[in-house]
């Protein structure tokens, strides 16, 4: 089972808050004294999400015209310091990418058909 701990987190406006993460790897964690950062995985949050919109707009022939992204994030602590883990929920990664495409329906003039 997985090591849990609740550490100091540092938001990116400097607000410390607590947070439950996962200690990984067989060290000790080397960060315990002090506080994590978002700032630690704002660049894996960047590249997901980055990935993701690239594959929505590269895969299909007519782009939506607006898509969003929901995924989970599992915080880790390793010896380097903090970082992102795609979260589980039944053995299976939580992704959830929504698609959205206006389309005004053509009627011929008549507003009513």
């Amino acid at each position: 089972m997985t090591e849990t701990r609740i550490v100091p987190l540092v938001l990116p406006d400097g607000t410390e808050i607590l947070a439950e993460v996962a200690v990984a790897g067989t060290g000790g964690d080397a960060r315990a004294a002090g506080a994590l950062s978002l700032e630690d995985i704002r660049g894996q949050i960047a590249t997901i999400g980055a990935f993701f919109a690239d594959t929505v707009k590269r895969s299909l022939p007519d782009p939506p015209d607006r898509f969003g992204i929901d995924f989970g994030l599992k915080l880790a602590v390793e010896s380097k310091g903090l970082v992102s883990v795609l979260a589980k929920a039944s053995g299976e990664a939580t992704v959830t990418v929504r698609l959205e495409w206006d389309r005004a329906e053509v009627t011929d003039g008549d507003p009513h058909a």
